[in-house]
């Protein structure tokens, strides 16, 4: 090509003109509109040149380029196909094609003429598109060569070094890590990268390395993912001292509620206790009192040591340095979130005894009691058992003292108002549920404050391909979905639900009015609508007389006297096609919680408020493993998460191939095991190359267990579907148990 026609050629944006002139003036007032977005304009005004100009190649372009940039690929490609007719050789044709193809969902098409531009125009921008069209073909290994020759080219490429660590972590290759760090280092605001290291981290079962590069990312950017990734990190790493941005993203993640703040709680404990000597006023302690219980050995100590201090000072009329109330206050706040679970002397119980005394002698004679003295009773006793307590809430007080009696004299006013207006819909006449409705009246379970922030709803069949990707579910209905949340508790799961899913509609059942009304009040209190909370046994869930598009039963059926009964009674009331998530005990992942009731049963502890203390405070002391790992448990660190725990009054197990075998005996489908990213990861190690359909396979699952008895230490978490034949199995029985409306 001469000179006169190179000039010819950039005049024409890199298609040489037939005759090597300029640009015709509808093509100029073309490029024009389309370089300042009118597309329609810019086409129409190609059109008008081409009647007069058939197969001009710089027309054709410009119309393709319009037709991509509109979501028109199809005819992108006939425009730019049209274009090599005259123009085979111009790279910015090809470049076109092989997006539209990319965008048609054509990558080998994409390739070659990826391929070809590489010929024509050879650059680091090339390769890169290139080897991502060679990823689109699961062609790793052959994108990451691609990816390595353009980085020769320019290593100064960010999104070079991020795609590079992309197909070398689709290769489970330990460079992926370092490719993503190069990324970060020349882009600090590159959000993908920083994801892909983490993540990168994590597959290499670096979790304390992951946790270190996503406290990093998230002083610099922050994402949804990001958030999660810390979540997922902070669970399974030791934070170390010094790590930076760690305090603050633990702060943020408490305050923002990125998760349950129980789920942070050890980690958030295990921050303070870095500090040399142990700080009880750092941020993410301080941020943690008001949501969930301490769920550390040391912190616990430390704060009760600081609680023994507050009475002692009060009981002898100590002086106390400023700032007193408010440590005092927080103590409180927290010990009526863990319902008074910490262990108290003898000698301590006397001293709160005298000051209650003194507290209703001054009520009986008119006066109000020193603030302060509340509050240090508050960090023993609810203030809501104090005789005349109405009476205290009645006053005006400081803000630290008004925020106590609401939670502790206001919060249990409330719940035993709503009592009244929750409906009974079935008798509960089954003798284990009749005990296990007594245990949750005495000690509802959980005691949540908080739970997570849903950023957005999201349709349940989405979520479902997106965390089970080939488990291929029946389609659910795209309007309003029905779901019973089966053994409810105190509600947390139902709220997360309607929070978390697109139209969703909650019925929420359990056996405990206790547990219900403290569900029916924090449920007001978020503001959130679309649950109806109903008194009912499951065994007799057919006579609520509903089918539902989804059941959740976490943590109820392992409660019962015949889980399977219990499953079987739920499953009827499936839609075909319906969605169960089910939540089990199995006999391995309770193999500590088997020796902590051996010990409780040798040693007498009983499941009252003074026997759980007791029994906390011994377990604490113990220098078995298996007590190292209860104590440290969130469900360890309150009352009622302990009675839950190692007092339940009805507790089973079951086991991977009797879950199997229910499941093929009822015609239920298994989508998948929902795990954490670590465990998931070690699964896929074990069963190396054998696809998304082993994530499915109860045996393999079973086979991993008997190698990590504590993978399923928390519970065994399923989702399931129902399939047609088991839909006819649950009508029939359905109908069996319905009562007849004429008797």
């Amino acid at each position: 090509m001469n000179r006169k026609a190179r000039r010819a050629e950039a005049g024409s944006g890199g298609i040489a003109v037939a005759g090597g002139q300029g640009l015709p003036p509808l093509l100029v007032l073309a490029q024009a509109a389309h370089r300042d977005g009118r597309l329609d304009e810019a086409d129409a005004l190609c059109a008008r040149h081409l009647a007069a100009s058939p197969g001009h190649a710089r027309a054709l372009h410009l119309r393709g380029e319009v037709a991509r940039l509109q979501g028109r690929p199809a005819d992108a490609i006939a425009h730019f196909g049209a274009a090599l007719a005259t123009a085979p050789a111009v790279a910015a044709v090809h470049d076109g094609l092989a997006d539209a193809y990319r965008s048609l969902g054509r990558p080998v098409d994409a390739e070659r003429h990826y391929r070809r531009v590489a010929e024509l125009r050879p650059g680091a921008a090339t390769l890169l598109n290139l080897g991502n069209a060679l990823m689109e073909l699961n062609r790793p290994a052959d994108a990451a060569a691609t990816f390595r020759n353009a980085l020769r080219v320019d290593p100064r490429l960010p999104e070079l070094h991020y795609a590079l660590g992309t197909a070398l972590g689709a290769l489970e290759h330990g460079q992926a890590v370092e490719a993503f760090r190069h990324a970060v280092s020349l882009r600090p605001d590159f959000v993908r990268a920083h994801e892909g290291l983490v993540e990168s981290c994590l597959a290499a079962g670096n979790a304390d390395a992951a946790l270190r590069a996503v406290c990093q990312a998230l002083e610099r950017v922050d994402t949804l993912r990001l958030r999660v990734l810390f979540v997922d990190c902070v669970r399974d790493a030791v934070p170390a001292r010094g790590m930076a941005g760690l305090e603050e993203a633990m702060r943020r993640a408490l305050a923002e509620r990125w998760t349950r703040p129980q789920e942070l709680a050890r980690a958030a404990c295990t921050i303070a206790a870095l500090r040399e000597p142990l700080d009880v006023r750092s941020e993410p302690l301080r941020t943690l009192l008001d949501l969930a219980p301490v769920c550390h050995r040391a912190v616990e100590q430390a704060l009760t040591g600081q609680r023994r201090v507050l009475l002692d000072a009060v009981a002898s009329g100590a002086a106390l340095p400023p700032g007193a109330l408010d440590t005092a206050c927080g103590l409180a706040r927290q010990c009526f979130i863990n319902e008074y679970a910490w262990f108290r002397t003898p000698d301590e119980a006397a001293k709160v005894e005298l000051l209650c005394r003194g507290v209703q002698a001054a009520l009986d004679g008119g006066t109000m009691p020193p603030e302060l003295t509340l509050a240090v009773i508050a960090t023993y006793r609810p203030l809501g058992a104090l005789a005349g307590a109405d009476r205290l809430a009645a006053r005006s007080w400081p803000t630290e003292i008004a925020t106590l009696l609401a939670q502790q004299v206001g919060e249990p006013a409330e719940e035993h108002r709503l009592r009244g207006a929750i409906r009974c819909a079935t008798a509960i006449e089954d003798a284990v549920s009749q005990a296990v409705r007594d245990q949750y009246e005495a000690n509802p379970y959980p005691r949540w404050v908080a739970t997570i922030e849903a950023p957005e709803r999201i349709r349940l069949g989405d979520w479902l391909a997106a965390r089970f990707p080939g488990a291929a579910a029946a389609p659910l209905p795209d309007g309003t979905l029905e779901v019973l949340v089966a053994g409810c508790g105190t509600g947390q799961h139902a709220v997360e639900t309607v929070r978390g899913l697109a139209d969703a509609e909650v019925l929420a059942i359990d056996l405990s009015l206790s547990s219900l009304a403290y569900a029916s009040r924090l449920t007001a209190s978020l503001g959130v609508d679309g649950i109806e909370y109903v008194q009912a046994d499951l065994l007799e869930a057919a006579r609520l007389g509903r089918c539902f598009d989804m059941i959740a039963v976490g943590g109820v059926l392992h409660h019962m006297a015949d889980p399977w009964a219990g499953w079987r009674a739920l499953s009827g009331l499936l839609r075909p096609g319906g969605v169960m998530n089910v939540l089990l005990y199995t006999r391995r992942g309770r193999g500590d919680v088997r020796a902590a009731r051996d010990w409780i049963a040798r040693e007498g502890f009983e499941p009252t408020p003074d026997g759980i203390r007791s029994c906390r405070h011994a377990l604490m002391a113990l220098p078995e493993d298996w007590a190292e790992r209860l104590s440290a448990s969130p469900d360890c660190c309150s009352a009622s998460g302990c009675r839950d725990l190692l007092f339940h009054v009805q507790e089973g197990a079951v086991s991977l191939p009797e879950v199997a075998g229910f499941l093929e005996a009822e015609g239920i489908r298994l989508l998948g095991v929902d795990v954490s990213s670590a465990t998931e990861q070690l699964f896929r190690e074990r069963n190396p190359g054998t696809g998304g359909d082993a994530l499915r396979d109860l045996s393999r699952w079973d086979l991993f267990e008997a190698e990590n008895p504590r993978c399923f230490s928390g519970m065994l978490n399923l989702w399931v579907q129902k399939g047609a034949a088991a839909a006819r199995l649950g009508a029939a029985r359905l109908g069996a148990a319905r009562p007849d409306p004429a008797a």
